[in-house]
């Protein structure tokens, strides 16, 4: 190739859709190695829109599923007595040696992440099985809870916790009192 090609400008495509290329004094005929930037322009803006249905699709796998949330709330926890976080702590968990900040900071965390009434939880309540939070949070709930324990009480859980390990309330409850107590 000659020294001219670096002189290229490009005219407007043709109405046919064909690139014209030009040169110094000559035209350069379309070839697939030749960058044609209507193709590419086109490809760009196909793929936004690809990725922004994928997106769009994927929101629907990650995000909690709202009905099975009310559902939950009305049908499970709607004839139970509700709890303030200070009669929940006296009632559940005191007695069972759980601290005040761990049974304060599960009360406040959990009903951020998973929407139930968490003044109607009681410590026998299953994780997966009857209040169903792997289905009514966000995705990344339980990373977002170990990054609030982290700033909370300066601990990282990311490589200890596992939700498929603890089955009850009680058990969570044990599980982040159990690394508190571990820190002291």
């Amino acid at each position: 190739m000659s020294g001219h090609f670096f002189n290229l400008h490009i005219d407007i495509p043709t109405h046919t859709g064909q690139s014209i290329f030009s040169g110094i004094g000559n035209t350069i005929p379309d070839h697939p190695v030749l960058f044609r930037p209507c193709v590419y322009m086109q490809r760009l803006k196909i793929s936004r829109l690809y990725n922004w249905f994928l997106a769009l699709r994927s929101y629907n796998d990650l995000r909690p599923d709202l009905g099975l949330r009310r559902k939950i709330n009305r049908q499970v926890l709607a004839t139970r007595p509700a709890h303030s976080g200070q009669d929940w702590y006296q009632n559940f968990w005191a007695a069972q040696g759980i601290s005040r900040e761990v049974a304060t900071f599960l009360y406040q965390a959990l009903a951020k992440y998973s929407g139930l009434q968490l003044a109607k939880v009681l410590p026998n309540d299953r994780l997966c099985e009857d209040l169903k939070l792997p289905l009514i949070c966000w995705f990344d709930w339980e990373l977002a809870l170990c990054e609030d324990f982290h700033q909370e009480f300066g601990f990282d859980l990311e490589d200890y916790f596992d939700l498929s390990q603890l089955k009850t309330v009680a058990d969570l409850m044990g599980f982040f009192n159990q690394q508190v107590a571990a820190q002291v």
